[in-house]
C-alpha cells in the first residue's frame, strides 16, 4: 500500500483498516476487507488513487 508498518498499525488501532489474522508467525489480511475499508475512506472509487486504479485495472483484465 506504499505506507509504513507503523502507519498500518495505527490505522488498524483506529479501526480504519481491518485487524490482521495471524497464521503461525505470519500476519495476513483479508484483501477484500482492506479494499472495502479503502473505498469507504474515499479512495479507489474515483480513480484518483493510482494504487487502487492499478488493482481495479488488473481485476478487470
Amino acid at each position: 500500500m506504499d505506507i509504513g508498518e507503523s502507519t498500518v498499525d495505527d490505522l488498524v488501532k483506529r479501526g480504519v483498516l481491518p485487524r490482521p489474522i495471524r497464521i503461525g508467525g505470519s500476519v495476513r489480511w483479508n484483501w477484500a476487507a482492506v479494499q472495502e475499508a479503502l473505498i469507504s475512506m474515499g479512495q479507489g472509487n474515483d480513480g484518483a488513487d493510482p494504487f487502487m486504479k492499478a488493482l481495479n485495472d488488473e481485476a478487470a483484465a
